[in-house]
């Protein structure tokens, strides 16, 4: 009994194979009882993986005698998505000090970059630079860059910088991210990253009448708001690496003066700064001196870690982006 149930087990399953490989064809020689087996077609979609799934019914007295009726062979196709290839990403902002860092780790990382700004690519001979797609557009004008939208992974928006009025520093560090939120949450875009700062422990009145906090504020909530399932604002504090400007064709070496305080603010209370901390900490404004420096390229691979999710949505401060 088992050596015939043994038997038939494997010319069952060599048959499954033979079909499987051949698609649809018909299987003969089976036990009487078995009901149904289901292969996957031969043909797969370039987007699914096709399982397998064998269905098969059978008593023990099924074993004792054969029939030559053949096995119905159903094709069948059990879907799940195919390991994700390399994603999109919308980089507002990316030839600036910021935005360029981001543009050139997502190329490194194999991403599909387009960058939305006024002035086209950065004036460095990178060969990164010749993989993204500038498209030189206003990001208030919707009509001249949501086209870029559809299919992306994420935005990230760098847009910041400073203006001679608080107005102006307004529509730049606000209004020019809460725009684009709205033309991602219409396009279907999953994720939305901003590139804030530190919410530095100056007076609320000063923050306001600036223009640049309380833009950077508007945007934030903005960002949480209507991205509350993938959302995430990264707070730096000052930014250092080599700054490009262009205007006057030299790069500004930040890193020497982030990077020493850096490590001093590291050491913490056993730096020979220590007492000096301890002293100025409880003063308003003190984090514009204690507020741990970041390097550019930490930016830039803290909200690319945002894109593919393995960072935290929500707010990202100093240390998370540091150990990114």
């Amino acid at each position: 009994m088992n050596t015939i149930m043994q038997s038939t087990v494997q010319i069952a399953t060599t048959s499954l194979n033979a079909a499987a490989s051949m698609a649809h064809r018909t299987v003969a020689c089976a036990p009487r009882g078995v009901s149904q087996l289901r292969l996957p077609r031969a043909h797969l979609a370039a987007s699914r993986v096709a399982r397998l799934t064998v269905q098969a019914t059978a008593s023990a007295a099924d074993f004792e005698s054969f029939s030559d009726r053949p096995i119905e062979v159903v094709p069948s196709v059990e879907d799940s998505p195919m390991p994700p290839g390399p994603g999109k990403v919308v980089v507002l902002g990316g030839n600036g000090f910021v935005g360029s860092a981001v543009c050139k780790e997502a190329i490194q990382q194999g991403l599909t970059v387009t960058s939305i700004n006024r002035s086209g690519p950065p004036a460095v001979s990178e060969p990164w630079v010749d993989e993204v797609e500038w498209v030189n557009a206003d990001v208030f004008d919707e009509s001249s860059w949501a086209y870029t939208l559809p299919g992306a992974s994420a935005v990230i928006s760098c847009i910041g910088g400073f203006a001679t009025t608080a107005a102006d520093m307004e529509r730049i560090c606000g209004d020019a991210t809460i725009a684009a939120v709205g033309a991602a949450v219409e396009a279907g875009v999953p994720r939305f990253i901003f590139v804030s700062v530190h919410d530095y422990n100056i007076p609320e009145f000063l923050k306001e009448k600036s223009g640049y906090f309380s833009g950077k504020k508007r945007a934030e909530e903005a960002v949480l708001l209507q991205f509350p399932l993938g959302g995430t604002v990264l707070r730096p504090g000052f930014i250092y690496g080599s700054r490009l400007v262009s205007e006057l064709g030299v790069s500004i070496p930040l890193n020497l003066v982030g990077e020493p305080v850096q490590k001093i603010l590291a050491m913490g209370m056993d730096s020979p700064f220590g007492a000096l901390v301890k002293a100025i900490k409880p003063l308003p404004a003190s984090d514009i001196l204690l507020a741990a420096p970041v390097s550019v390229e930490a930016v830039a691979m803290a909200a690319l870690k945002c894109v593919s999710g393995a960072q935290q949505l929500g707010v990202v401060d100093i240390d998370a982006i540091q150990n990114a």
